[in-house]
């Protein structure tokens, strides 16, 4: 149950913000997104009621260190599938990070908190503000472009890179230094910090993590694709085209 407190300092905002979470999500049905049960009041204070998730959030999963790559690369398709399906419905999450991610008991993904989410080609900046959490957002949430599908598969693959790393892809003494890293320092290979990672990961978390929006995965189905296709070179299987005999890499 989410709850908007009496004492908040900017209560309508915040109020805007839970009903327009509640208006977004309640029409997002995706088995890797968390859905909501109902939404209300009780005196005076707006509620949002979610399915509750049995298991822990990726981040206090990744506490432990780098995953396995099978379970990362498991985990990262169905993160992807989930904000896909958000995007084809014209949202973009903008704050995608580690505890908006749980994990169930049986090992799925599911994505929470689409609190500040935009529909496409909304002007995603008020004034000074930028809504989002700093070490998972996406350049253009420091300049005039418009945030797009590609900005949340910027915040994957700063999630990727820290599953398969066990250290975060932008982290510094303060936040300027903070917003410089994600403005202008390069990606490190994730296979320079875990020996368990190849070429082909490393084109994939690189990609995401370009600094352009053209340079990157439009959006999340595109990355979802490429980790299909190296999951399926991976176990030596090509499709053939129909009649003949299928080969193998």
């Amino acid at each position: 149950i989410k709850a908007l407190h009496a004492e908040s300092a900017d209560q309508k905002a915040l109020q805007k913000s839970l009903l327009q979470e509640a208006g977004i999500v309640g029409k997002l049905k995706h088995p890797n997104i968390v859905p909501i049960f109902e939404a209300g009041e009780s005196k005076g204070i707006p509620y949002l009621v979610f399915e509750y998730v049995h298991g822990v959030s990726l981040e206090r999963l990744l506490r432990k260190g780098p995953l396995p790559i099978p379970l990362i690369l498991r985990l990262i398709q169905q993160i992807l599938r989930g904000v896909a399906y958000a995007h084809r419905n014209g949202v973009v999450h903008r704050d995608i990070k580690p505890s908006n991610i749980l994990i169930s008991k049986g090992g799925v993904a599911r994505i929470t908190d689409f609190g500040i989410s935009q529909k496409l080609g909304m002007n995603v900046q008020n004034g000074n503000v930028v809504w989002g959490s700093l070490p998972y957002m996406a350049p253009e949430n420091f300049s005039e472009k418009p945030l797009n599908p590609s900005s949340d598969v910027f915040s994957i693959g700063l999630i990727f890179y820290e599953m398969l790393t066990g250290l975060k892809a932008i982290d510094a003494e303060n936040d300027f230094a903070m917003v410089y890293k994600i403005l202008y320092e390069p990606s490190v290979a994730p296979s320079l910090m875990n020996k368990e990672v190849d070429k082909g990961i490393d084109g994939i978390a690189l990609r995401a993590l370009q600094k352009e929006q053209r340079a990157r995965y439009p959006d999340a189905m595109a990355m979802e694709k490429d980790i299909e296709a190296y999951l399926a070179m991976k176990n030596g299987v090509l499709k053939a085209p129909a009649g003949k005999k299928q080969t193998h890499s």
